[in-house]
């Protein structure tokens, strides 16, 4: 059984839930600290958009990001900390669409395949 389809419509779902919960926060629960050290909600909402944004990129990789791994994430954290959740959720919204277009035109079919792009340049399938 071919389970890439499967994953494919499972991370939209969650996406799509991630909008859903998202639209229904206050400003008071956007700032709650969360499990991360140091991140809001609205830091993991940041978190989601830089990934996806990145996913979705057709140009070269940001050279601002070479730093170690360890400080990766945190580089898209920063850029987008203090924007609006609306925005943020505005700009996840557009990301996971243009992904899921990208993928739903592409499927994947190997799932020892490189995947065409991947967070922090590590190379996984």
């Amino acid at each position: 059984m071919d389970l890439l389809p499967f994953y494919v419509q499972a991370w939209r779902e969650a996406a799509d839930d991630v909008q859903r919960v998202g639209a229904d926060l206050t400003d008071t629960n956007w700032e709650q600290a969360t499990d991360c050290p140091g991140w809001r909600a609205r830091d993991v909402l940041a978190h989601l958009v830089d990934i996806e944004e990145l996913l979705t990129a057709d140009d070269e990789p940001d050279p601002t990001r070479d730093v170690p791994l360890s400080e990766w994430t945190e580089v898209g954290v920063d850029q987008r900390r203090e924007v609006a959740p609306a925005q943020l959720l505005t700009a996840l919204d557009a990301a996971v669409r243009r992904r899921y277009a990208y993928l739903t035109d592409n499927p994947p079919t190997d799932p020892k395949g490189a995947p065409p792009r991947v967070p922090a340049d590590r190379q996984w399938d």
